[in-house]
């Protein structure tokens, strides 16, 4: 079956190296992840709530969960219809990016059960907002014939990047405790 392009679709092949460009995003989100859900979330929530860890831990994860829900389909929704001198994706994806690392440090500072939740939440919303502009991407600059190649990549970096973020938080454990 033969692919067409919508008028105005990209038409030139990018490279293996472009594609990749593209996609380290999903590298860093899958290296980003991994460590929260491994350690940050429950050691963090055992200093903060001691025996109550677990139940924050529910807490937290269930909010975020609603989070990582929703905010896909409004940011991907607005993300479509944005038109800034930067593009309709850009703009997302630094703002979201930057809260995300703003989110983490907040998270990995809290000291009170509201500013973990709010922080997690913070990296939550952020995170998504990004990787929601970010999956635009691929069908505004990829030509329809090389599509499968780059989610395949997109894929594939995801799945690198959580190696290498369980990676290490093993090392982590294994020089700190």
């Amino acid at each position: 079956m033969a692919v067409t392009s919508l008028p105005g679709a990209p038409t030139t092949r990018l490279s293996f190296g472009r594609l990749a460009a593209i996609n380290a995003f999903w590298f860093g989100g899958g290296a980003h992840w991994q460590p929260i859900y491994i350690a940050l979330i429950p050691v963090g929530a055992s200093i903060i709530a001691g025996p109550n860890a677990d139940l924050l831990i529910g807490r937290v994860t269930a909010a975020g969960g609603v989070f990582a829900l929703l905010t896909p389909i409004l940011v991907g929704w607005l993300s479509d219809r944005t038109v800034t001198r930067w593009g309709r994706r850009r703009p997302w994806m630094v703002a979201g990016t930057v809260l995300n690392i703003i989110g983490l440090g907040l998270l990995a500072l809290s000291a009170s059960q509201l500013t973990f939740i709010a922080a997690y939440l913070l990296v939550q919303l952020s995170n998504n907002a990004a990787g929601a502009a970010y999956t635009g991407v691929i069908p505004d600059v990829v030509r329809a014939e090389d599509r499968g190649r780059a989610s395949g990549l997109l894929g594939t970096m995801n799945q690198l990047g959580t190696v290498v973020g369980v990676g290490l938080v093993g090392l982590t454990f294994k020089f700190y405790g």
